[in-house]
Formats: structure tokens, C-alpha cells, sequence
């Protein structure tokens, strides 16, 4: 899946408004490089990006997780399998 949204209707605007999204990346051989996140925090968005890594047999060996703020990326976890 290249990417998905889930939306809620909001009474106040009167319109729908986004409560998460996420946008998947993919290579060449179809395999999940990155998903970037957005989550809405009280009204604020909340950016959470893995990064996915493959070992020489093309098996997923590595996610790193990171959250972003002003642009700028945190670690926030590291996953090895």
C-alpha cells in the first residue's frame, strides 16, 4: 500500500479533517524503504518516520525510527531483526 488516511468529520468546520496518515516509499524491487507518519496531536501534527534497511539477500534486517520537529529528525528507536 503506497499510502493511507484516516479522516474523521469535524462539526466545527464542517469538514473532514485528517487524524492519521501515512505515506509509504518503495524500491525498485518493491521493497519498503520509508513511512513517514502524521498524526494529529490536540490540533498540532506529529511527524514519525522508519527507515527500513535490507541485508545482501534482500531480507529486512533494520528499522529506524525518528520523530521529526521543525524539520529537524530524532531518533526515537532502532529495531534490529
Amino acid at each position: 500500500m503506497d499510502a493511507f488516511i484516516v479522516s474523521q468529520w469535524d462539526d466545527t468546520i464542517m469538514d473532514w479533517k485528517v487524524l492519521f496518515s501515512t505515506k509509504n516509499t518503495f524500491d525498485d524491487s518493491d521493497r519498503l524503504l520509508e513511512s513517514l507518519s502524521t498524526f494529529d496531536y490536540f490540533g498540532e501534527p506529529l511527524l514519525l518516520k522508519d527507515v527500513y534497511g535490507y541485508d545482501a539477500n534482500g531480507d529486512n534486517v533494520l528499522i529506524e525510527s525518528f520523530s521529526l520537529f521543525g524539520g529537524i529528525e530524532y531518533p526515537s528507536g532502532n529495531q534490529q531483526l
